[in-house]
């Protein structure tokens, strides 16, 4: 896998000085990392009117955005045309969508290869488009907060094509930082007296993100590094991938549906992973464990059926958190339908495990594993 140190970004991303400045316009770029994995490079020029930029992502293969947008005097969008597409010889479909903004939601036109469609989102508050890697339109949004002098704004951003909207908070704490709602989750934000977005650390959050600011950035030449890494079979591919876990204890058929992030660096447990948190064992949607049979997990009774699986990362005394919701996202834990609470044992690994890792043991064990910490609880057949 590629990684991208903090050390060496200057020089990978080719920054150089900002061009001379020319009023009411500014240029600059993001450099967007999951732990020591860059995610995504952005760059991007403002005006009173419009705002233009691309961006390269590479998860899970090399793909460019490109987008044109249309400002309003007080800052909103009144159109963007946004188009993504893969690398330059690279084979993949390109979607170009056209967003009309109004007062009362957003008129949506895609083209998607060779099919076509059209629908209308209907808001109740100010909007932005939203580019998964992008964060261009989240400054322009706290800029414009700025500028009329509030210290909280909801505004909604809406997906390209799909019409789906992420509805988001921003709030003001002082002059150089800002709260801003993601998923539910805080992100914490450093920008200048203006507005300006410096960094951006979104670690509290699931998606893990961070950023920070340069005067500019080479998209053109990473995407020339990321696709020639994509053809040499070390693309970033999925960040998270779907995984099953399929094993016969005694008379029993276990399965384990989950998502496996990896570690990229970072410290896990205590870490993107807070003690005292229920995690998710996983990523994205909750973890299923399903059973032909009837289980004694950790001495208590876990009848035949689907569960979601959790942990109580409680330092000393972590517990799995057998619970009877299924179907739903990893963010959507509810206490109320806990089945079981037991107790996990806990042991250090010799060697690290960059990704993480269910496993099922014959024997009757489940175990998780992930950088050099394994929980283990035992499964007998009853």
């Amino acid at each position: 896998m590629y990684f991208l140190h903090l050390i060496g970004a200057s020089a990978l991303l080719l920054c150089v000085a900002a061009p001379a400045h020319v009023a009411a316009q500014e240029r600059a770029g993001f450099l967007v990392r999951i732990g020591t994995d860059t995610f995504a490079v952005e760059r991007f020029t403002r005006s009173d009117e419009r705002l233009t930029g691309e961006l390269v992502l590479r998860s899970p293969r090399t793909r460019v955005v490109r987008y044109d947008a249309t400002l309003a005097p007080d800052g909103s969008v009144t159109r963007a045309e946004i188009t993504t597409g893969p690398a330059p010889g690279a084979s993949g479909r390109t979607v170009r969508s056209v967003m009309r903004f109004d007062g009362d939601g957003v008129s949506i036109d895609t083209r998607a290869g060779d099919s076509t469609s059209s629908r209308r989102v209907d808001l109740d508050r100010p909007a932005m488009p939203f580019i998964n890697g992008g964060y261009a339109f989240y400054e322009a949004a706290i800029i414009r907060a700025r500028q009329a002098g509030k210290n909280e704004a909801d505004v909604v951003f809406v997906v390209p094509g799909s019409g789906n909207r992420v509805s988001s908070r921003i709030v003001m704490h002082g002059r150089d930082s800002v709260l801003v709602d993601y998923f539910g989750d805080p992100i914490r934000i450093r920008v200048d007296g203006a507005g300006h977005v410096l960094a951006w650390d979104g670690r509290a959050t699931t998606a893990k993100m961070t950023f920070e600011r340069l005067p500019d950035a080479d998209v053109e030449g990473m995407t020339r590094s990321f696709a020639s890494r994509d053809a040499g079979g070390q693309s970033l591919g999925t960040l998270s991938p779907r995984d099953t876990v399929r094993a016969r204890v005694g008379a029993a058929e276990l399965m384990v549906d989950y998502g496996r992030p990896g570690k990229r660096g970072r410290t896990i447990f205590g870490g993107i992973e807070p003690w005292g948190s229920v995690w998710r064992t996983g990523a994205n949607a909750a973890t299923q464990l399903e059973t032909s049979a009837d289980l004694t997990i950790g001495g208590q009774l876990v009848p035949r059926g689907r569960y979601t699986l959790w942990i109580l990362l409680d330092e000393r005394a972590p517990q799995l958190i057998i619970n009877r919701q299924t179907g739903q996202w990893g963010t959507e834990y509810d206490a109320a339908q806990d089945l079981v609470r037991v107790p996990l044992q806990v042991t250090s690994l010799p060697e690290l495990v960059e990704r993480f890792t269910i496993g099922i043991a014959p024997e009757g064990s489940l175990t998780f594993e992930w950088d050099r910490t394994r929980f283990s609880v035992p499964v007998i057949v009853r």
